[in-house]
């Protein structure tokens, strides 16, 4: 039987596939007071306080002090509780490969501690809200692989550090909006693939210097590739790659990595410990026209360009 594992006032029980039932006592103390809960990775059975369990809905209440929540890859479903809103000190969020449904909670407060949100492949719907605003401190927001849809909300802008956004999947629609390249300058990850963004590509997003991954492929963007494209500081160099702290984010509690999937020669790659060496670009799948913009050139470092399925001339 595998092993539970206490870290620093939390609990770990990761990527062991073990079945079979928990005491109910046991799993009451775990989400009243613990700080770190990691269940991912599991085929955990049997019932949780309130009624749940992994593979019906998740808790609604949790310790006020939770720091770390992981329960990717399991069989969840129902909706997020808003009582998540309420973790005043929750730092990451991962509820990623789960059967979770509904919308994303409107209640995201201010002075939020979270700094990484991964809601990916799940069942989720609506829009983004504009609550997501306030988590100012947000690094890292994965929401692909969902059925959320309409524009992309004004106060997302608000998020500045983010570092990584994908958005790949969903139902988006409208232009891509400029403030992307204007609020987000430690944007190196933007991934906004399979959705319904049309017009133009904003030449604002080459004010991204950090950026080494564009996924826009699979929309319904027109016109030119902005020669701004060429302006990709981390892409010209061979030797600026992203920084530690953004693909892994280390502290005495827990350590958690990012990890991204991309389409590359008809295949479905996932990056995670090597995503800082990957420099990337993938119009594909659109309506651009215009010619290959000679900056482009300038980006030496580039290992991927994929502009096929276009009316692009030379």
């Amino acid at each position: 039987m595998a092993a539970l594992t206490g870290i620093h006032g939390g609990f770990e029980f990761v990527e062991h596939k073990y079945r079979g039932h928990f005491a109910r006592l046991v799993l009451e103390f775990f989400f009243l007071v613990l700080m770190v809960i990691n269940l991912s990775h599991n085929k955990i059975s049997g019932t949780l306080p309130a009624s749940n369990a992994l593979s019906g809905p998740l808790p609604s209440t949790f310790a006020p002090v939770s720091e770390y929540l992981f329960f990717s890859n399991n069989h969840i479903n129902g909706s997020i509780p808003s009582y998540v809103c309420t973790l005043q000190q929750l730092f990451a969020l991962d509820l990623s490969h789960n059967q979770i449904s509904g919308e994303i909670p409107r209640c995201w407060q201010e002075a939020n501690e979270l700094l990484f949100i991964n809601l990916a492949n799940n069942k989720l719907g609506g829009k983004v809200p504009n609550s997501i605003g306030n988590l100012t401190k947000l690094k890292s927001l994965h929401l692909n692989n969902n059925g959320l849809h309409g524009y992309l909300p004004p106060s997302l802008q608000n998020c500045s550090q983010l570092a990584v956004i994908d958005l790949g999947r969903n139902h988006f629609w409208g232009n891509i909006p400029a403030w992307i390249g204007q609020s987000f300058r430690s944007l190196e990850v933007l991934l906004l693939r399979s959705n319904m963004f049309s017009g133009d590509i904003p030449p604002q997003l080459g004010q991204l210097s950090d950026l080494q991954i564009i996924d826009l492929a699979d929309n319904k963007l027109s016109g030119i590739i902005p020669r701004s494209f060429g302006n990709f500081s981390a892409i010209i160099s061979m030797s600026k790659s992203m920084s530690s702290t953004s693909t892994t984010h280390t502290n005495v509690f827990s350590v958690f990595r990012e990890s991204i999937t991309l389409s590359m020669k008809g295949h479905e790659l996932t990056f995670s410990s090597i995503l800082y060496l990957v420099k990337s670009i993938d119009l594909s799948k659109n309506y651009l026209t215009g010619a290959i913009p000679t900056e482009i050139g300038y980006l030496s470092a580039l290992q991927s360009l994929n502009l096929s399925r276009n009316s692009i001339g030379v």
